[in-house]
C-alpha cells in the first residue's frame, strides 16, 4: 500500500461524513515531495498518481534566495525559513535582521503552484473527484490554504487532515488489523 492510501483509508474511518467511494485524491506535502495518490471505491489509480519534487524545502529555499543567495545551501538557515513557513510565523530573524513572511508569499506560492501545475498535468482536470484530501503535518496545512485562496472552486470538496503527521501510519494499522481479522475469520 503507497503512503498516501494509508492516510485516505484513516481519514475516511474516522470522519463519517467522509465518501470513500467516487473518485478521491489525497495530496501528501512533504519536505522534499508532494505525492499525490487518485483512488476510485479504495483502489488506488496509479496512472493518475505521482510526485513533483518541488514542496516545502523548495519554498524555504525561493525565501532564502530573496533575503540572500548565499543562504541556499545553509541547512539551519532553511530549517528555521520551513518552520517559520509551516508554522505561519510572522517573521523570521536571519542574522540579526528580521524579516517580514508576508514579504515572501508570492516566491511561496511561485513554488506550490509548480506543484500543483504538475499534479494537474499528470492527474488531469480536477472535475471528477469527490474530495481532495490534503495531508502532511505542516506542509499539508499550507497547500491546504494555498488551494483554498488560489482555487476557491475546490473548497467544497477540500479536506485537511488535522492529525497528518500520523496519518498514512494509523491508515496502514487499520487496514492491517482488518486484513487479520478478515485472514483469522476465514480459517
Amino acid at each position: 500500500m503507497v503512503q498516501p492510501m494509508g492516510a485516505l483509508y484513516n481519514y475516511g474511518l474516522t470522519h463519517p461524513d467522509f465518501n470513500l467511494s467516487g473518485w478521491n485524491l489525497v495530496i501528501d506535502v512533504g519536505g522534499g515531495t508532494i505525492d499525490f495518490l487518485v483512488a476510485r471505491d479504495k483502489a488506488p489509480n496509479y496512472e493518475r498518481s505521482g510526485a513533483h519534487p518541488e514542496s516545502m524545502l523548495a519554498c524555504a529555499s525561493a525565501v532564502a534566495k530573496m533575503i540572500n543567495p548565499s543562504l541556499r545551501g545553509q541547512y539551519s538557515i532553511i530549517q528555521e525559513i520551513d518552520t517559520a513557513i509551516r508554522e505561519r510565523k510572522e517573521t523570521i530573524r536571519i542574522s540579526g535582521v528580521e524579516y517580514a513572511m508576508s514579504d515572501f508569499s508570492g516566491a511561496i506560492s511561485d513554488v506550490l503552484r509548480g506543484g500543483y501545475d504538475a499534479m494537474l498535468d499528470t492527474i488531469g482536470a480536477l472535475e471528477d473527484f469527490h474530495s481532495i484530501l490534503v495531508c502532511g503535518g505542516g506542509g499539508g496545512a499550507v497547500f491546504y490554504d494555498f488551494l483554498r485562496e488560489h482555487h476557491p472552486e475546490l473548497r467544497p470538496r477540500l479536506r485537511i487532515d488535522a492529525g497528518a503527521a500520523f496519518s498514512n501510519v494509523r491508515g496502514f494499522q487499520i487496514v492491517a488489523e482488518y486484513t487479520q481479522r478478515m485472514g483469522s475469520a476465514n480459517r
